[in-house]
């Protein structure tokens, strides 16, 4: 899954969008407090903060998904033997 983000030039609002959409799925219009944005700089930091963090979430179910199989391949195992 690919992520980006772009910034409103009006407002400096966030949009995110995952893969292809042409709409975002994510707009964050100021802070997630109310705060407004301080500038684009500050709105283009928390964007690239959250892809990152959305990124490393995508890498944990990958390794959860690999777990999983792993426990059931042992139970299937266990039951086969038992």
């Amino acid at each position: 899954m690919t992520i980006r983000y772009e910034i409103e030039e009006d407002t400096n609002a966030v949009k995110i969008f995952y893969d292809d959409n042409v709409d975002p799925s994510l707009y964050q219009p100021n802070r997630s407090n109310g705060d407004p944005w301080v500038n684009k700089e500050d709105a283009e930091e928390w964007a690239k903060s959250y892809i990152i963090l959305m990124e490393k979430v995508q890498l944990v179910n990958k390794k959860m998904q690999v777990v999983q199989e792993e426990l059931t391949e042992l139970y299937n195992e266990f039951n086969l033997n038992h």
